[in-house]
Order: structure tokens, then sequence, then C-alpha cells
């Protein structure tokens, strides 16, 4: 009888009609995807019917924040783009371009941008930054910079921040708790920028470099592990000759082109 009950209720849910649920559906007029150098300006087309005699509303967002708003003769700018993002002139805008152009990019700008004009959404651009992580060669005692990039979300409060620098099982450097540390050997030579952690760049500054830090070192951010090489290059000391008594010598000294 158990299951001749629960067959029936299965029966029952599915013969049985259902509510009608209203629902929305999100459909972007068009998705486009741009890739770009870091540091290189990139401009994200947007175009739309003009709908006024005098510009609109128009603004540009990502999924957290706005980057960009022109409303009523005035220009804003979202919360890290700055002086780094512009719109089109009012004559422009009269014709419909919307487009965004940042310059430079940096690579917290790695997002989806969404164009709206007067409520209504026009286009969708996911743009990525491009970098490179090459090897760094410097002369032994020079100062050095290992570069390296993370995305970040603008608005991370600084007592979130987390990031750490290692070379093999040894800490350089980290942030925990809006606290920076730097460990052993380390501490007076290494530095990251505070000021460009919130654009992706946590690169890591030596300010003298030692035979030592030779090697390869891993910066890791959130989800984020890469890993860079520090190749050293410097003067080897040679003894050419002794003096019959000993007591003197005479050195050459020749470009090591090698890595140590």
């Amino acid at each position: 009888m158990e299951c001749f009950w629960i067959l029936f209720s299965f029966v029952h849910s599915i013969l049985s009609p259902k509510p009608k649920i209203p629902f929305v559906v999100y459909l972007a007029t068009s998705f486009n995807v741009k890739q770009v150098k870091l540091g290189d300006p990139v401009t994200l087309l947007c175009k739309g019917q003009q709908k006024k005699d005098y510009p609109g509303r128009v603004e540009w967002s990502t999924s957290d924040q706005m980057v960009a708003q022109y409303s009523a003769g005035t220009f804003k700018p979202g919360r890290g783009f700055e002086y780094r993002v512009h719109l089109p002139d009012n004559g422009t805008l009269k014709k419909g371009n919307f487009s965004l152009t940042i310059s430079p990019t940096v690579y917290s700008d790695y997002d989806t941008y969404e164009c709206w004009y007067e409520n209504e959404h026009l286009n969708s651009w996911t743009l990525k930054i491009m970098t490179s992580l090459p090897a760094t060669y410097v002369m032994l005692g020079d100062a050095a910079t290992l570069p390296c990039y993370a995305r970040i979300n603008r608005n991370t409060p600084e007592s979130d921040i987390t990031l750490q620098w290692t070379k093999g099982d040894e800490i350089v450097l980290s942030i925990k708790n809006g606290i920076l540390r730097k460990f052993k050997n380390f501490q007076q030579r290494v530095t990251v920028t505070p000021s460009e952690i919130r654009k992706g760049n946590i690169s890591l500054h030596f300010s003298e470099t030692y035979l030592s830090d030779n090697g390869t070192y891993t910066c890791q951010m959130d989800n984020t592990v890469k890993h860079v090489t520090l190749q050293l290059t410097g003067i080897v000391m040679k003894m050419k000759s002794l003096s019959q008594d000993n007591t003197s010598c005479s050195w050459t000294s020749t470009l090591n082109s090698t890595t140590y």
C-alpha cells in the first residue's frame, strides 16, 4: 500500500497543472571579447539609437561597480577609473556613439563591461589584459623587479587583501590582515607597491640583489599562482699571476654571462 501511495503521488505531481511563474531572461544585444596588452589603450564600442535631442543617460558598468557615467551634461568616472576613462564628446554622443575608452589599462581592468543607454542594455564586452612573465636578468648587486599580476576586486578592503611571495619553501614577503611582512634575508631589500595592488600589480621589487637571490619565485594571491625566474649575472674574479716572492698577485675581472 505504501508503494502504491508513493507511485500515485509521483504521477499526480506530473499530471497536475502547474502555476505560471513569471520569469525574466536577460538577453544581451551582443557579446564581444577584446584582448589588449597591459598599459595599452582600448576602446569598447557601443552604439544605439539616440532618443532625445540631447545626450541622455549613458552608463558603463561591470558586475560590481559603475565604470563611467554621463548624465545631464556631467561625466563621472567610477572608483579606480579616475583619469583613465573617457566617453565621446556631446556631438558624438548625440549620434548614438557611446563607446568607452580606457587609457592606460591596468590588470584589474580585466572584466566584463556592460553598456547602457537610458536604462536599455546595448552591448557587452569582456576585456582581457595580456601580460608576460619573462625571466628577469640583472647584474648581481643591481635592483630588480619580478613582475606578477592578479585579478582583484577594486572594492576589497585593505584588511582583506592577502598575498605572498615565496622562493622554494622560504617566504619572502607576505600581506595579511593589512600587515606587510618581510622575512629573513629579504627584510631590508624587498617590497611591493601598495598603491599598485588594487590595479592588480603585485610585482616584487628588490633594491639590491645577492647571489643567493638567483632562482624561481612564486607569487600567490587568492586563486592566482604564478612563477617568475630571477637570473643574475656578475663579475667573476680570476687570479692571473703570483709574484716570485709570493707577496703579491694581480687579478683580471671578466663578465660572467652565465647563470649562477
